[in-house]
């Protein structure tokens, strides 16, 4: 936890990403390469300690490097997970 405290909120996000891909991959809830996310947005910003808007922002900026896509409001797809795993920072 004190490592989360000190990122940023693209590692916290980044983080947050694949701690629940590798739960619900390893519960077959989701193919292998999504990400069912299990709150909405802003839950997800308080959850991590940030403000929605900067959830919003750190989802586009990760779209925008290709990283993830958004199938639909509650489920990513991970495009590239060896650069979201260098994100994370535990």
């Amino acid at each position: 936890m004190a490592i989360l405290g000190q990122a940023t909120a693209r590692e916290k996000l980044a983080h947050f990403i694949c701690d629940v891909h590798d739960r619900t991959r390893n519960i077959g809830l989701v193919q292998a390469h999504q990400v069912y996310l299990p709150m909405p947005r802003p839950d997800v910003a308080d959850y991590l300690g940030l403000a929605k808007e900067t959830v919003s922002r750190e989802v586009t900026a990760l779209k925008s490097m290709r990283i993830i896509a958004s199938l639909s409001r509650t489920l990513l797809a991970i495009l590239d997970l060896d650069r979201l795993r260098q994100l994370d920072p535990v």
